[in-house]
Parts: C-alpha cells; sequence; structure tokens
C-alpha cells in the first residue's frame, strides 16, 4: 500500500515540478526581452524619451491595482476550490463575475486616467508633453487588467503553462516587436505609448483565444 501511494504521487510531483520549470524558463525569457526592450528604447529614442515612457508606466501600474480589484488572486482560490468539489456552474459563476467586474472596473479606472491626463501632466508633472502619453497608456488599462485577470484564471485550471504564454511570453514579445516597429517609422514617445497599447490588446486577444481552446480542451475531457 505504501509503494503504491509514492507510485500515485509521482504524476502530480512531475506536474509540479514541470510547472516550476517552465515558469522559471518564462520569467527567464521575460525578463530578457523585456531588458532588450527598455536597452532599445533608451538608444534609439534617448534617455529622455526612455525616462518619460517609464513615468507612464509607472502610472499605469500605480493605477492597476483599482482596475483589478483583487480579482486574479480570488479567482486562483476559487476556481480550483470549485472544480474539486465539482461545482461547474460555480466555477462559470465566479469566471463571469470576475471578468464583469474588472471590465468595469478596468473601464472606469481607464476613463479616470485618460480625463485626467491634463492636469496630471501640467500639475502634477510640470511636462505637458506627458498628456497624450497618459491618455495612450489609459487604454491599456482595461486590456492589461483583463489579460490578468484571464492569466490567473489559467493558474486555478492548473494550468500554468498558458499563463506563461501569454504573460510572460506573448505579451513581452507583442511589446517588442511593435516597439521596434513604431522605432524604425520614426514615432517618437507617443509611438512608444501607441505600441504598447497595441501590444496589450494583442495580449489580451491571444488569452481570450487561448482560454477558450483550455475551456473546449476541458469539455471534451468530461465526455
Amino acid at each position: 500500500m505504501e509503494n503504491r501511494s509514492e507510485h500515485d504521487a509521482i504524476p502530480p510531483l512531475k506536474k509540479v515540478l514541470k510547472g516550476a520549470g517552465l515558469f522559471l524558463l518564462g520569467t527567464f525569457l521575460s525578463r530578457f526581452i523585456t531588458y532588450f526592450t527598455r536597452i532599445f528604447i533608451a538608444r534609439y529614442f534617448g534617455p529622455e524619451e526612455y525616462g518619460l515612457f517609464s513615468l507612464g508606466l509607472a502610472v499605469v501600474g500605480f493605477a492597476a491595482p483599482f482596475a483589478a480589484l483583487g480579482l486574479p488572486i480570488a479567482i486562483k482560490r476559487y476556481v480550483p476550490y470549485y472544480r474539486a468539489k465539482m461545482e461547474e456552474a460555480r466555477v462559470k459563476g465566479v469566471m463571469l463575475f470576475s471578468f464583469l467586474a474588472v471590465a468595469l472596473a478596468s473601464a472606469i479606472t481607464g476613463g479616470v486616467l485618460f480625463l485626467l491626463s491634463s492636469q496630471m501632466a501640467t500639475t502634477v508633472f510640470h511636462n505637458p508633453e506627458l498628456k497624450d502619453v497618459f491618455k495612450v497608456f489609459a487604454m491599456s488599462i482595461p486590456f492589461a487588467s483583463l489579460s490578468s485577470l484571464l492569466a490567473s484564471s489559467f493558474e486555478g485550471f492548473q494550468d500554468i503553462k498558458y499563463r506563461v504564454y501569454t504573460e510572460r511570453i506573448l505579451s513581452n514579445v507583442f511589446k517588442l516587436v511593435f516597439i521596434i516597429l513604431f522605432g524604425v517609422l520614426g514615432y517618437g514617445l507617443l509611438g512608444i505609448a501607441f505600441a504598447y497599447t497595441i501590444a496589450t490588446a494583442l495580449t489580451f486577444s491571444s488569452t481570450i483565444i487561448i482560454m477558450k481552446l483550455l475551456s473546449d480542451k476541458l469539455a471534451l475531457e468530461k465526455l
């Protein structure tokens, strides 16, 4: 009996180790791509543009918790909890409620940032050039918040590889590609902001597609 229990524990252990290895690899690739992207911005656009870009990211980072409402953390807890109890209706309920709540909160947060962009740029940062940058970054907040929520749900479904693919790899690849593209086309700081926002929207779209594929896969496994 003891040998059998040890044998039964091997597959979950392998899954954990595989997931941890994939997560570490994804983190390494994410850091590398992000580092390369920041070097490109600093070298190609100049240190001043890089500083303003970083400032825009900092503002978005400050607004992100208000848009997420803590639901990415909650979904990682309650999705596996209800799945373990075979309560699929509750799983769908948690997913739907979380998605709608974050969609609403992120739209409001992005809208507030958009409306306050002029005041923030001139009054707080004393740089009118940041006005349009903040507005473009504000448009990325709903996409980023919903992507983060869906990425967390992958963990809830105990399939971390999809989170690594979307949040760690695809997201950063999209940002790098579009920032380089906008740089080559001759756009300045505003181009970087648009590149970031477009990449965030594409990440969200990719995450939606992968979530749909995962849902279909789970549905087939029940048949």
